[in-house]
């Protein structure tokens, strides 16, 4: 028998990937510094200075092949912005570096291998506030 392998927390891995490509980031950095990408939006997400959020939420998968290692998880990416134009450029920017990237090593181990964009993105209203949010999913192959 095969020792067991835990494999790396899906949105975590995506969100430590996105958090390492500067070209994400520079977008993300509020007043104080801190890069706003997390697993949920946050009561205030906005501060004065910037205004563009980044969520991700994992909403499927299935191991690529059992008893192997490999991960297919299906992701929600979601960003939010006052203007469309910065919902849209996050969002847009994040699926261009998802498309190109064929692999990437996190510090504790864990691998992306590839992501497939499987849905949108897609301009949506957000019911509970007045910001513009964009959404698409991808698909990650992941350890």
């Amino acid at each position: 028998m095969f020792p067991a392998v835990v494999v790396s927390d899906a949105e975590e891995l995506a969100i430590q990937w996105a958090r390492s490509i500067e070209d994400i980031t520079s977008l993300l950095i509020n007043d104080s510094s801190t890069v706003q990408i997390a697993t949920s939006l946050p009561k205030e997400p906005f501060d004065e200075g910037r205004a563009e959020f980044l969520a991700c939420h994992q909403v499927g998968g299935v191991q690529h092949t059992p008893g192997v290692p490999i991960w297919r998880s299906t992701l929600q990416w979601d960003s939010w912005a006052i203007t469309k134009g910065g919902a849209s450029r996050v969002l847009r920017t994040v699926l261009a570096y998802a498309d190109a990237m064929s692999y990437w090593e996190a510090s504790d181990g864990g691998t992306v291998r590839g992501f497939r964009v499987t849905f949108g993105p897609v301009d949506l209203e957000d019911p509970d506030t007045e910001w513009k949010r964009f959404m698409a999913t991808t698909e990650m192959t992941h350890t």
